[in-house]
């Protein structure tokens, strides 16, 4: 897929957005914490043989964002 992708794992899963837009990409960038809610589809990522679950996004709502750690 063409396009930047956005990244980032939690609890051990990927969760993986592709054809990311600059400014999707600056609002994690720019945040230490992002409260979001997720629709995204299950999947396996392989690399190396090793196999990871992962999570592709395919939309999500920003709840809060802030610079700061609570």
């Amino acid at each position: 897929m063409k396009g930047p992708s956005l990244k980032f794992t939690i609890n051990g899963i990927e969760y993986i957005k592709f054809k990311a837009t600059e400014e999707e990409i600056k609002l994690f960038q720019d945040n230490a914490i992002v409260n979001i809610t997720i629709v995204g589809e299950c999947d396996i990522n392989t690399w190396g043989g090793v196999e990871r679950p992962q999570i592709i996004v395919v939309d999500y709502e920003v709840n809060k964002a802030s610079k700061y750690y609570i």
